[in-house]
């Protein structure tokens, strides 16, 4: 790909270059494309992953882009216009149907891409049904907008709607998480990047991601070892209680008793 960009070569070739690379590549490791999908009244629900019994993911159509791309994303499917590759929904119906018919998931995950692309409207539309579903008590948010993207927060249009729309799914006695996908340190140093966390200063340290074979991520991979004591040591310097629990493809740090056991 290097040599292609060097001698300036045309855009379609470029292209056929990158499907090649993407293709020997591991988006979606051990059959997650179709293992994971769930079934509801005989039709697939292709925009929902259910990856352990408690935890249901959502990919809003939307979300489905990002504030960066990095080179260990295992979420570039979603990006790359590959037809059969992405997942995503806009049935919120179909979606609440789902949780409802399925009492033992308490936790939903809306995840992208980045759901904070969206407007804090349209993400409403994902949001405010999960807490008509009294089963659901844990949402969670995977967003790299803090980093790359923090007047999100701050001084966007609807920046306060957004905070409002955190406060209703707190108010509302649920558990939420802004899962912030930090990498250098040097993301964490702008003021404003410190001026956006302040505003959700109530949300609790929650996930140490690692790196997982799905493209090129050896510079970022350490062992899991080596993780696990990264992320308990990180832990010590969080306010009271807490614990590391190991997930698929990341690492927990968590006050207090877990909202939901994990597998």
């Amino acid at each position: 790909m290097a040599d292609l960009l060097s001698k300036d070569a045309p855009r379609a070739e470029i292209q056929r270059a990158a499907h090649e690379i993407r293709m020997k590549l591991n988006p979606h490791p051990s059959g997650q494309l179709d293992a994971n999908v769930p079934v509801h009244e005989g039709h697939r629900k292709t925009g929902l992953q259910h990856t352990y019994p408690e935890t249901v993911l959502i990919f809003p159509r939307q979300g489905q882009t990002c504030h960066t791309y990095c080179t260990y994303c295992f979420r570039w499917p979603q990006f790359v216009g590959e037809s059969d590759l992405p997942i995503a929904t806009e049935d919120v119906a179909a979606t609440s149907a789902y949780l409802r018919a399925h009492p033992e998931v308490t936790s939903a995950l809306i995840t992208g891409g980045d759901p904070l692309v969206m407007s804090t409207q349209v993400l409403r539309r994902y949001m405010e049904p999960l807490l008509e579903i009294d089963t659901v008590r844990s949402i969670r948010i995977g967003t790299k907008s803090l980093a790359f993207w923090p007047y999100r927060f701050t001084t966007d249009r609807d920046a306060d709607d957004l905070l409002r729309l955190f406060e209703q799914v707190v108010a509302s006695g649920r558990h939420l998480a802004l899962m912030a996908h930090f990498t250098p340190p040097q993301e964490l140093r702008p003021p404003v990047v410190r001026a956006a966390m302040r505003r959700v200063r109530d949300m609790v340290p929650y996930y140490q991601f690692v790196e997982r074979d799905t493209g090129p991520q050896g510079f970022f991979g350490v062992p899991l070892a080596r993780g696990s004591q990264i992320s308990r040591d990180a832990c010590v310097h969080v306010a009271g209680k807490h614990e590391v629990v190991g997930l698929a493809g990341a690492l927990r740090c968590v006050r207090g008793p877990p909202v939901a056991p994990h597998h």
